[in-house]
């Protein structure tokens, strides 16, 4: 990712290339064949679909962790790489 490009650009960049591949492989139905398209799309929307719930995920629990410091609850666990 080049330096200046802000994570919605990556995000919408992502998306639109999505959509072509999705748009251009709609002829084929082939999935398990040479080509393997519609193999490879929904793998590849499935493997950003849980990258995008491991990090809302991370970020909620995060976000909690902030509130509960902000009201002077120190009792906050490390978040952890999970």
């Amino acid at each position: 990712m080049p330096n200046d490009q802000t994570l919605n650009d990556l995000a919408v960049e992502t998306l639109t290339c999505l959509k072509e591949a999705q748009n251009a492989g709609a002829k084929y139905n082939d999935f398990g064949s040479v080509l393997g398209v519609r193999d490879e799309i929904e793998l590849i929307e499935s493997e950003l679909r849980d990258s995008l719930n491991r990090a809302g995920l991370r970020l909620s629990r995060l976000c909690y962790r902030i509130r509960k410091w902000e009201k002077n609850d120190r009792e906050v666990a490390l978040l952890t790489n999970r």
